[in-house]
């Protein structure tokens, strides 16, 4: 709830000097010329030749003369409560007790004095300012050259007693007026009074009755337990809440619930409430496939593959399999995190007898109930020859490097056996391993008297490569055929 306190000033009228008679000239410097930004108005103040005027959300609004930067509202001047207006200058005073003056700076007017802090009250006269504390303390400022700013030492408001008459309902938007009125020791009466406008600025307070997030069963009948709403001005606004969205009991998901309620000055106050409707978890798709041989055993690898939704649960998905329908083997557990999102479940098997036909399905299972994919048939290959990953009966390149690459970083077999050409680009490469090729070689110095060698010959390749010279490092292979 917000307050604003426009001050009503106190205004005097100076009577004519014994034996001096005034002779006055006007000029009309807009001061009726009242703009079109003056509405909402809750207090005035006129000065010689300009208007202010405070709005009800304490802006200031000026008009008339502006000689002197009179009716230049500085940007300070925000949450005004009280204006006053003297002769080419002006004043405000913030709620926080702060005064601001501009307009003409004769005679020290915008030299607000250091002690004028936690202001209540304000007056501008033709060249002197007044404040008034909230302790009752008085300060002047400004010309002074009949004595106007010599405020008297026992001047102080809280000297006198002083009534109050009427009363503020902060929990109550409206416009309060406070009269009050103090007597002095010679029985002079001075009153004045003060307004208070109360503005509703704080929506109205929304609280779920229920949880959030509310979880329900699929097919649970659902009532909404709603909402209950208060504002500080008028109290219980449930039955004003306006509620939109829908649940469907009848699908798993998530819904949401929108309230929405405004008090009567137009503020508005909004929450929601999510229900997650919850079922056994669905299988939407599955699917099975040979992913290759198991490279020691020969036998197929398959791996199962399913898209499940768990809506709303945990759910832990399996595979299930055997060569009949009573489905004896399972495959590890894969657990699944509670959402409606579609996750995909994987699943890999292996050591399956070669060529015979397997019966497997898809099961998951949430605290709701299980839910199985549609059974379905896999026949494996027979048994593969050593290096048939892919069971399609022969052995390629890429199989056979795959299985080589096992050996031949490490193994004897395959040796240089002229290295001392290296530089020249000529290499041999011999198999030791090789049984049954070796041949027995014989050497003579008259080809009638042989003698046995004792290393036998084997096999040997070799190769030239010309460009060997142009790398600084080079690979080779073999292949066959």
């Amino acid at each position: 709830m917000a307050i604003s306190q426009p001050l009503a000033r106190f205004s005097l009228s100076l009577g004519e000097r014994a034996g001096v008679r005034a002779s006055v000239s006007f000029y009309n410097y807009g001061q009726t010329n009242i703009p079109a930004s003056a509405i909402n108005v809750v207090a005035i103040a006129v000065g010689a030749s300009h208007c202010l005027a405070i709005k009800a959300n304490g802006t200031v609004v000026g008009w008339g003369n502006n000689f002197v930067g009179e009716i230049n509202i500085p940007a300070s001047a925000n949450n005004v409560i009280a204006v006053a207006a003297g002769d080419e200058h002006s004043l405000a005073l913030r709620i926080d007790g702060v005064v601001i003056a501009w307009g003409n700076s004769s005679y020290g007017l915008r030299n607000i004095p250091a002690e004028a802090t936690n202001v209540v009250a304000i007056g501008a006269g033709l060249n002197h300012n007044l404040a008034v504390r909230a302790d009752g303390s008085v300060f002047a400022w400004g010309d002074n050259d009949v004595g106007q700013i010599n405020v008297p030492s026992d001047v102080s408001r809280l000297n006198l007693p002083f009534t109050v008459r009427g009363s503020v309902n902060p929990d109550a938007s409206d416009i309060y007026v406070l009269n009050y009125s103090a007597t002095n020791a010679a029985g002079a009466v001075a009153t004045t009074t003060r307004t208070v406008v109360v503005t509703d600025t704080t929506p109205p307070i929304l609280t779920l009755v229920g949880a959030s997030p509310l979880n329900l069963d699929v097919g649970t009948p659902f009532t909404d337990p709603g909402a209950t709403a208060f504002d500080a001005c008028e109290g219980d606004l449930t039955a004003s809440i306006v509620s939109t969205g829908t649940v469907n009991t009848a699908a798993p998901g998530s819904y949401t619930l929108n309230y929405t309620v405004t008090d009567s000055n137009g503020n508005p106050a909004t929450t929601n409430r999510t229900v997650l409707v919850r079922d056994a978890p669905a299988i939407l798709g599955f699917n099975a496939f040979f992913s290759g041989t198991n490279a020691v055993t020969g036998s197929p690898v398959v791996q199962f593959l399913a898209d499940v939704n768990p809506n709303g649960l945990a759910t832990v998905a399996f595979a299930q399999y055997g060569l009949n329908t009573s489905y004896p083997g399972r495959t590890a557990s894969v657990n699944l995190p509670a959402s409606y999102n579609t996750s995909t479940f994987f699943a890999t098997l292996d050591g399956l007898i070669p060529g015979a036909t397997y019966h497997f399905r898809v099961a998951a299972s949430n605290s709701l109930g299980v839910a199985y994919g549609p059974g379905q048939t896999f026949t494996g290959p027979t048994l593969f020859a050593a290096g048939d990953l892919n069971g399609d009966g022969r052995v390629d390149q890429t199989e056979l490097d795959n299985v080589l690459s096992n050996f031949w970083l490490t193994s004897p077999s395959l040796v240089m056996t002229n290295p001392s050409t290296l530089g020249g680009g000529l290499f041999q490469f011999a198999l030791t391993n090789v049984t049954g090729w070796n041949l027995s070689v014989f050497a003579s110095t008259n080809l009638t008297d042989w003698e046995l060698l004792p290393v036998p010959a084997r096999p040997v390749w070799q190769f030239l490569d010309p460009a060997y010279t142009n790398y600084p490092q080079r690979f080779y292979r073999l292949q066959w055929p």
